[in-house]
């Protein structure tokens, strides 16, 4: 009887620990959702290995991919082909919809990432941040890893927050607001 009781209570645990949790995800959502991102003009970028300017400002909706220092930036640069689903999303927009894919490598990583993205073969923009200044310039936007992926509309303000790739539900709520935001969406999405 000891026991079973003792189940029970850790089971309650359990669920009160789960349940506070799922609170603060949707509180920090709820902060997060409506917060202005700031995306300087001219972004220096690297595509097909080469040094080019990138300009964001004529965009309908944008989606920013940060991979912050926690993580390896040459791991992450060598998964870039798992957004070719979003890719072609932003080909066939005529760039109304525009993805930066930004990389805030950490100090001793920026020589291997700044090696990786000359030979790279993506066929979309990569913004290396090496001093950080979008994360200085934006000190509202989301510090916890798994929300370093947001959509925001034309006037840089975040309407969805997550990272679309492992989750169905969060992928078609994506496709659905840029479809809003865009006239052409290719319709195997």
């Amino acid at each position: 009887m000891r026991k079973a009781r003792f189940y029970i209570f850790f089971i309650l645990l359990l669920l009160a620990i789960c349940s506070c949790k799922e609170q603060a995800i949707k509180k920090e959502i709820s902060r997060i959702i409506g917060t202005k991102v700031e995306i300087p003009e001219g972004l220096q970028a690297m595509l097909y290995g080469k040094d080019t300017i990138v300009d964001f400002s004529n965009s309908d909706i944008k989606m920013v991919v940060l991979y912050k220092d926690m993580l390896c930036s040459v791991c992450q640069l060598s998964q870039m082909e798992e957004w070719v689903d979003f890719l072609d999303i932003a080909y066939a927009s005529g760039n109304a919809f525009q993805i930066l894919f930004i990389f805030s490598p950490l100090e001793d990583d920026i020589p291997k990432l700044y090696r990786e993205m000359r030979i790279s073969t993506f066929p979309y923009p990569i913004i290396p941040d090496y001093n950080k200044s979008f994360i200085s310039d934006n000190p509202e936007y989301p510090r916890d890893i798994n929300y370093n992926i947001v959509l925001i509309n034309s006037e840089n303000r975040i309407i969805a927050v997550g990272n679309p790739l492992y989750n169905e539900q969060l992928k078609n709520l994506y496709i659905s607001l840029i479809a809003k935001s865009v006239k052409t969406i290719p319709d195997n999405q």
